[in-house]
Order: structure tokens, then C-alpha cells, then sequence
């Protein structure tokens, strides 16, 4: 009988404490405030190729904190060189070669012309034979592009 007294007792004693757990009169706290949801911006890409030496698609539209990603399809390398839309070269210039991509975010507004400083005037100069960087090596008939950012 004193057997049946103790397990009685000890069986009692864990359903009181497994009830108490289970109650809604202690609630647990949180160390830290519940987290918030921030919308972010993450940008948009518009993919160019660098095919045939030709940029495609050309003109792209994007609106600004969106991207660019251009990739050479070709087998030999190109340049994304800045210009001023009349082939006066900027200052910005990438190298990509074949197979590889270049991204550029674009964070505001702005009309963006650019050409391939290698399959243009700037290596072989504005007469056949030539050799040097005319100033003026972008513009018609070269590996030329423009992004519109709005």
C-alpha cells in the first residue's frame, strides 16, 4: 500500500506540473521585438548580348536601381566604353570577354550611349589601315548601343 501512496503522489505531482506548463497564465518573453518586414528594392536586370558584334537588343529602357547585365556571345572580346552619343569617348570602360558578363545598376535617371572600343574607329582609326584612338571613335556604323534609364 505504501507503494500505491508514493506512485499516487508522484503521478499527482507531474500532472500539476505538466498542467501548470501548459497554462496560458505564464507567457514565455521574447528577448527581442518581433521582426518587421522592410521592403527592399531589388533590382531588375535587362540582358544584353554582345553577339555577331552587334549589342541586342539595342535601345534597352529600364527604369532607375534596375540593371544591365551584357554577356559575350562571341568568340573574341569586347568593351562596354561610355560616349557622349556622338562616339566622344567617356570615361567609363569594361572588358569582356567571350563567355563572360558584365552588370551595371543604373541608380537614376540618364541616357547612356556606349560602343565596343575595339570593333570601332577607336583601334583602327577613322581610314582603313590607320592605327590609333581617333577622339570621335564611336558614332554610326560600329558596335554601339544606348540605355534610356527613366
Amino acid at each position: 500500500m505504501k507503494r500505491f501512496g508514493i506512485i499516487y503522489s508522484f503521478v499527482t505531482v507531474l500532472y500539476f506540473f505538466l498542467s501548470h506548463l501548459a497554462c496560458d497564465k505564464h507567457p514565455v518573453s521574447t528577448p527581442f521585438p518581433p521582426p518587421t518586414m522592410t521592403p527592399t528594392n531589388t533590382p531588375v536586370f535587362t540582358y544584353v548580348q554582345m553577339t555577331g558584334s552587334m549589342f541586342v537588343p539595342d535601345p534597352v529602357t529600364i527604369t532607375a536601381s534596375n540593371g544591365v547585365i551584357w554577356t559575350n556571345m562571341d568568340p573574341y572580346g569586347h568593351t562596354i566604353q561610355t560616349d557622349d552619343g556622338t562616339g566622344l569617348c567617356g570615361p567609363n570602360q569594361f572588358i569582356n570577354n567571350p563567355g563572360q558578363s558584365v552588370t551595371i545598376v543604373f541608380p537614376s535617371p540618364a541616357t547612356i550611349n556606349y560602343h565596343c572600343w575595339i570593333h570601332s574607329n577607336c583601334i583602327f582609326g577613322p581610314s582603313p589601315g590607320s592605327m590609333g584612338c581617333d577622339p570621335t571613335c564611336g558614332g554610326p556604323g560600329v558596335m554601339a548601343g544606348t540605355i534610356v534609364v527613366q
